[in-house]
């Protein structure tokens, strides 16, 4: 209710975008840490699910295995989607 009751002006929706977009760039660079070092600094469940996959996974900061490829996916197409406004 209080989203849709802000007056939401160009500048607003761009330090939105701005914010979200630093938070993606900070969640990538963690995730290439985590990727690099092969351990994670959270999250001891996928701890254990990595011990027996073949592949690594560096989504320790979202405790959820699929919202960190979902938010940095919907940073991506907001960036786009405003690259491709202008």
């Amino acid at each position: 209710m209080l989203l849709r009751e802000a007056p939401w002006t160009r500048g607003l929706l761009l330090v939105c975008l701005g914010a979200a977009v630093c938070l993606a760039v900070l969640f990538a660079g963690v995730g290439f840490i985590e990727y690099y070092r092969k351990a994670l600094f959270l999250n001891p469940k996928v701890v254990a699910a990595n011990e027996y996959d073949n592949y690594f996974r560096v989504n320790s900061l979202f405790f959820d295995p699929s919202i960190y490829g979902r938010f940095l996916a919907l940073v991506m197409i907001a960036v786009t989607t405003v690259v491709l406004w202008a």
